[in-house]
């Protein structure tokens, strides 16, 4: 290129003409010591406001000589079969002969323009004006740090100064609008929030309050993460400490048990220490005469008696079987199989279980309870069946009975004490009957292969996490009759799709559905005034939510991470609205607060990246720390008269908030909004009042 060609003019100032689609950026002219012609170089860039690429452009290039003298007839091209968007840029590969050899200078006119959808421009001036080169931010402003706080106050994608002349504006992110365009076309920035230049100052005094800003919000975040994390301690504490307690009773049970097993061993004992003394002569005498017989008649006899006692034994006919071991105690094993009998006589059936591997067993007739912990940790245990006599099973009844595969619950049962089925990893159905009032806490704790559960009507209540961590359960159906669901009852039950609500709810506990990832949907019945404190954390998929009038109350994080409805309504005279209760909803694209809330929590709507729109009523006084923080869609807030506080972080990086309609007057606003924007709304441009706009310092 050096050699065969050498620049004979250049200009690189870029020149605009009113109406013309295109910028001419730069040109030169070439001379081709091969073909001994000279050779013209545009470079265009499309700006055209017209919604369609430019299909063909026809320029006139007029030549001059060395003293600005014209020559020749001016050269007519077009460009042709190109596809150029508004802001592309092209021309300068495509070279133009020039007729006359002398020109050194040369002048271009834009003539026409025609549009991919056929339209024509052709009403184009040929006076220029010239187009002012942007300086980028850090070369105007001279230091990174006010670059940086420039973004944020106009927008990430600024690059550059604003820069005007009489037809077109630069946008600081590099676009060309426009007189007539008040916002860009590429970013949406309003051109009247950038067109005046930046304050150094107040940029430098932003930027310091930024930082110290970000330091709040980090020492902040610190503090929430410990507080976080002291509040887990203090949930594992608790559980742990309730743990213990139902250990504790579980031990003091067992050491009763084994204490009354003791007492009653040693009455029998001393019984027969009584008989024995008082026949011992008479026996004596009986041996002595009888001994001869006795000698080959008495093994044969015990044998007898203990091949029936088993059976006896086996076929759950304890007592019977107890009165056979008891009269051999010392034949065999006769002695253990009589404590195994006298064991289920008084309700526990663990020793004799585990000891002959049972699978299946029937509790005997007219047994009316089953004791706690009568069946725990029988791993061999498949099936039981309990009669109709049955009116309570015990705590812990038959926890740990991995194998277990299926149990039918009589009618005649009304409670189930707590934790009866935890950890029964093969049950995968079970039906409540109608006589059950209650279901004891934790009583199907981690029964993860559970996929089916019938509640008859009469059930009352659920106990706290009843059926937590049953992952496979699906679905369920909650009869009218239940009153009140514990705390944690489903949580962790992460198949769980659907559940309805019974209309005799008043509250819905803590953790109740927390990380029910695939519950959708969840109608609130009328009634219900307050749902707890992580009510539905994490549930992911739940996008579909009804909240009643009576809703009074909604605790921390009670739909923290949810989906969430498109619009959300909080009631006059809500009396709490808990910390970060919707924080991090993707679905909530609108909150209406329609008067009051005696107490807000911080960050009750931050990172709602799908929320666009806020109106509070008449009676709303408090916007708490962080309540729409980096809400980055948010655009439209009105607020009312009646508001009297707006807490840091309010509204940070809510990143297209510009401007806030306040129901008040300016003199009002100076007072409610009188800390500078840095602390809670660093994009905010101004506040729209009833008489004027209030501008945040």
């Amino acid at each position: 290129m050096a050699e065969r060609y050498t620049r004979v003019f250049a200009f690189n100032d870029s020149c605009y003409a009113e109406s013309s689609p295109v910028i001419v950026q730069a040109g030169a002219i070439l001379k081709d010591h091969k073909e001994g012609r000279l050779l013209a170089q545009m470079k265009f860039k499309n700006v055209s406001p017209y919604p369609s690429n430019i299909k063909a452009l026809s320029v006139r290039i007029t030549q001059y000589d060395v003293s600005d003298n014209e020559l020749g007839a001016p050269v007519d091209f077009q460009y042709l079969d190109i596809s150029i968007p508004r802001e592309g840029e092209f021309g300068a590969k495509t070279p133009v002969v020039l007729t006359e050899i002398n020109t050194r200078k040369i002048s271009v006119t834009i003539t026409g323009a025609v549009y991919e959808d056929g339209h024509v421009d052709q009403k184009i001036s040929s006076a220029y004006v010239t187009v002012k080169p942007q300086k980028t931010l850090e070369e105007a402003l001279g230091n990174f740090g006010l670059a940086e706080q420039f973004r944020r106050q106009f927008g990430r994608e600024s690059r550059y100064t604003y820069e005007e002349n009489k037809y077109l504006w630069l946008c600081p992110c590099g676009a060309t609008n426009h007189k007539n365009e008040p916002e860009c076309h590429r970013c949406g920035i309003v051109r009247a929030g950038v067109a005046v230049p930046p304050d150094l100052d107040a940029l430098r005094r932003e930027m310091e309050a930024y930082h110290r800003e970000q330091e709040r919000q980090r020492q902040e975040r610190e503090a929430r993460e410990r507080a976080l994390e002291e509040q887990r301690k203090r949930q594992k504490e608790l559980e742990r400490k309730e743990l213990e307690k139902i250990r504790s009773r579980e031990a003091q049970r067992q050491t009763e048990l084994a204490r009354a097993q003791r007492e009653k061993a040693e009455r029998i004992a001393a019984e027969k220490r009584k008989k024995l003394t008082r026949y011992i002569s008479a026996i004596a005498v009986v041996v002595i005469v009888l001994c001869w017989v006795l000698f080959g008649w008495l093994p044969s006899r015990n044998a007898s008696i203990y091949d029936e006692a088993q059976a006896l034994m086996h076929a759950g006919s304890f007592e019977e079987a107890l009165e056979q071991f008891e009269r051999i105690s010392s034949y065999e094993e006769a002695g253990t199989y009589a404590d195994y009998c006298r064991e289920a006589v008084d309700g526990d059936y663990r020793s004799y279980i585990q000891r002959f591997d049972v699978s299946t067993f029937t509790i005997p007739d007219g047994t009316t309870q089953i004791i706690d912990s009568a069946f725990e940790d029988c791993t061999t245990l498949t099936g039981v069946t309990i009669p109709d006599s049955m009116t309570s099973i015990g705590s812990r009844a038959f926890a740990g009975c991995s194998n277990l595969t299926g149990i039918t619950i009589p009618d005649s049962v009304t409670s189930i004490g707590g934790f009866a089925f935890e950890y029964c990893f093969s049950l995968t159905n079970i039906v409540i009957p109608s006589g059950t009032v209650s279901i004891g806490m934790g009583t199907f704790h981690s029964c993860d292969n559970l996929t089916g559960v019938t509640l008859s009507p009469g059930v009352r209540e659920i106990g706290d996490e009843a059926f937590k961590n049953c992952g496979r359960l699906e679905s369920m159906e909650l009869p009218e009759s239940i009153t009140h669901i514990g705390a944690g009852a489903f949580w962790d039950c992460v198949n769980l799709t659907s559940v309805t609500i019974p209309g005799g709810i008043t509250s819905i506990e803590a953790s109740t559905f927390r990380n029910c990832q695939d519950l959708e949907s969840v109608v609130i019945p009328k009634g219900v005034t307050s749902i707890g404190n992580y009510a539905f954390l994490s549930c992911i998929s739940l996008k579909d939510i009804t909240f009643p009038e009576s809703l009074t109350s909604i605790g921390n994080a009670a739909f923290q991470y949810s989906v969430g409805p498109e619009s959300i309504t909080i009631p006059d005279g809500f009396s709490y609205l808990g910390g970060n209760a919707f924080e991090g909803c993707s679905g909530i694209q609108s909150v209406t607060l329609l008067g009051s809330i005696g107490e807000v929590g911080t960050a009750v709507f931050g990172d709602c990246s799908a929320l666009k729109t806020v109106v509070a009523h008449e009676g709303f006084t408090t916007i708490s720390d962080s309540m729409f923080s980096n809400c980055v869609r948010l655009t439209d807030v009105t607020l009312p008269r009646s508001l009297t506080t707006v807490m840091s972080h309010a509204f940070s990086s809510c990143t297209n908030l510009n401007y806030i309609t306040y129901k008040g007057s300016v003199a009002e606003a100076e007072q409610v909004f009188a800390a500078p924007k840095a602390y809670w709304a660093q994009r905010l441009n101004g506040i729209s009042c009833t008489d004027g706009t209030f501008k945040v310092k």
